[in-house]
C-alpha cells in the first residue's frame, strides 16, 4: 500500500486481497503514465499545463527570452517577475535547471513598446497568479530537492511572492512540499479573509497526486496588505476501501466556526472487509487561536471512537458519506433511511389495519342489547336450576 502518509490501521488489520489490489493498480498505472513534471519526456504533461494561446506569468526574478529554444542562443529581452508573455507553441526541447526538466515555448510578448516573440523556459513561468488590490500574487517552483534514494520521491521548494505595481517584490514565503507521484496537480485559490482580523485575503495552495492512498495536500497564506502570514494546513486521503482521512479547516466566517479562532476539524474512518462499511470513525478538533499574525494551537480535543457494531447498527457505509447510491442521508453525523412515498402509504396501511375501526353508535347500541339478553337468559337458566 502506497502514500506518504500511513496510517496505524494498516499494521493492526490484514487488508483483503481486493482492497489491496486496487490502491496498488491505481498507482502503478500512474508511474506508468508521464505524471511527474521533472522528469525527461513530459513535455505536454506537467504542473504548468499550458495551452496555447493561455497567458503566463514570469515567476523567476529575472526570465530571458531567446530567439530558439536553446541556452547558447542569443537572448532578445529579459522580462521580470510578474510579466506576462503568451503561449504560441510547445517546443519539445527540453531542459534541466534547479533540478526541474521542462520544455521551452514559444511566446509572444511585448517590450519597447513593440510586440515579439521568442523562446522561454518553461520552468521560468508561475504556476499561478492571482490579484488583490493593487498586488500581485504569484507561486512557482523554485528548485527540486531529490530524494534520498533513486525510488525516493523529490521534493518541490515551492515559492510564493507578492509584487507591487510596479513588479517590485513586497514579500515572499517557500514551502517545501512533497514532489513527483505526489504532485501530479496544483492549483491555487484566492478565498477572502475568511473573517480572520487583519488579512486582506488568504491563499490557498493545494498539491495532489489524484490516485488512491495519495494525499491532497492544502497550504493556507494569509496575506495582510504587506506580508504573508502562515495558516494551519490541512491534507486528506481516501484509499479505496480501506481507509479514508479528512482534514476541515473552519474559519470564523463559516458555518461552525469561532470568532478569532481556526478550528481543524480531523476525521478517521476505517472500512470493513466489504470496502463501504465503515467499521470504526473517530473526530478529533485542534483549535488555533488567532491574534491577528500568528495561529497558536490552543487545545487538541480528542473524539470518541465509534466502534465497529455501533457503526454497523447505524448502516452507515462508505457510499452514503462519500456520495455514491444510496437511500442513507446523514443528518447531523447520523443516518436515517427515508423511504420512498410509496413505501410511506403502505406503512399507513398496515398501521391502520392494526388498529380496530371505532364502531358507529348504532353498532354500540345493538351490542349494548345483545349483552343485556344473553346476561337475562343465563340469569333465568340458573334460577330453574336452583329450583329443581
Amino acid at each position: 500500500m502506497s502514500g506518504r502518509k500511513q496510517l496505524n490501521i494498516f499494521a493492526a488489520k490484514e487488508i483483503p486481497m481486493k482492497q489491496f489490489f486496487l490502491p496498488v493498480l491505481s498507482l502503478l498505472l500512474l508511474t506508468a503514465a508521464p505524471a511527474v513534471a521533472q522528469l525527461s519526456g513530459n513535455v505536454e504533461y506537467n504542473l504548468w499545463r499550458v495551452q496555447p494561446g493561455d497567458s503566463m506569468t514570469i515567476f523567476s526574478d529575472k526570465a530571458y527570452i531567446r530567439q530558439s529554444a536553446s541556452l547558447q542562443s542569443p537572448i532578445m529581452d529579459s522580462l521580470t517577475s510578474g510579466s506576462s508573455v503568451i503561449a504560441v507553441k510547445l517546443n519539445e526541447t527540453e531542459l534541466t535547471l534547479r533540478g526541474m526538466t521542462t520544455p521551452w515555448w514559444q511566446v509572444r510578448y511585448k517590450a519597447g513598446g513593440k510586440q515579439k516573440e521568442g523562446y522561454l523556459w518553461l520552468g521560468l513561468a508561475a504556476l499561478g497568479t492571482y490579484r488583490q488590490d493593487t498586488v500581485q500574487l504569484v507561486y512557482g517552483i523554485e528548485k527540486v530537492i531529490p530524494g534520498a534514494t533513486k525510488e525516493d520521491d523529490p521534493k518541490y521548494q515551492v515559492g510564493l511572492k507578492a509584487l507591487g505595481a510596479s513588479h517590485h517584490l513586497l514579500d515572499k514565503k517557500e514551502q517545501v512540499v512533497a514532489g513527483g507521484q505526489f504532485s501530479i496537480s496544483a492549483e491555487g485559490k484566492l478565498l477572502g479573509n475568511m473573517g480572520l482580523d487583519k488579512l486582506s485575503t488568504i491563499l490557498r495552495l493545494c498539491f495532489s497526486g489524484e490516485a488512491c492512498g495519495i494525499p491532497s495536500d492544502y497550504y493556507y497564506f494569509g496575506w495582510n496588505g504587506s506580508k504573508f502570514l502562515i495558516l494551519p494546513q490541512k491534507s486528506t486521503i481516501f484509499d479505496a476501501g480501506a481507509i479514508a482521512h479528512d482534514e476541515v479547516l473552519l474559519f470564523p466566517k463559516e458555518p461552525g466556526g469561532q470568532p478569532g479562532k481556526i478550528i481543524k476539524v480531523i476525521t478517521d474512518e476505517e472500512f470493513g472487509e466489504d470496502g463501504e462499511t465503515v467499521v470504526k470513525k473517530t473526530t478529533d478538533r485542534e483549535v488555533f487561536v488567532w491574534d491577528g499574525e500568528n495561529a497558536v494551537k490552543e487545545k487538541t480535543e480528542k473524539g470518541n471512537s465509534v466502534k465497529e457494531t455501533a457503526v454497523k447498527e447505524k448502516g452507515v457505509t462508505a457510499k452514503a458519506i462519500y456520495g455514491g447510491p444510496s437511500k442513507e442521508k446523514a443528518v447531523a453525523g447520523k443516518v436515517s433511511a427515508e423511504k420512498p412515498v410509496t413505501e410511506k402509504k403502505v406503512d399507513e396501511k398496515a398501521v391502520t389495519a392494526k388498529i380496530p375501526a371505532e364502531k358507529t353508535v348504532t353498532e354500540k347500541k345493538i351490542d349494548e342489547k345483545a349483552t343485556t339478553a344473553k346476561a337475562s337468559t343465563e340469569k333465568k337458566a340458573k334460577e330453574k336450576t336452583a329450583k329443581k
